[in-house]
């Protein structure tokens, strides 16, 4: 196992799962590769793969846009800050309940 904590993929380790993934490799063939755990590569296809398949290129794309999503200070409306306030417990206890 690889825990030593959390780090994202490279793009490097993403081109590395795209040619495992064509050649038929398992998850945990791919996650000791480029040496993860299998959850991790198992999340990056899950989350970063296009219609039908996962392309390093595309998948790389993506993570960066989340990025910078998470970084970007975003405006609410006063209803939608409203909203988030009302649902806000309610979101909380379904991703611990997860």
């Amino acid at each position: 196992m690889y825990l030593k904590g959390y780090k994202q993929l490279n793009q490097e380790q993403r081109y590395t799962i795209a040619q495992l993934l064509k050649r038929g490799a398992s998850l945990r063939e791919i996650a000791r590769t480029i040496e993860v755990s299998v959850g991790t590569v198992s999340r990056e296809i899950k989350r970063n793969k296009s219609k039908y398949t996962y392309r390093a290129a595309y998948a790389h794309m993506l993570a960066r846009e989340r990025i910078q999503w998470r970084q970007h200070p975003r405006w609410f409306t006063a209803n939608l800050g409203w909203l988030r306030k009302k649902h806000s417990s309610y979101h909380w206890q379904c991703c611990v309940l997860r």
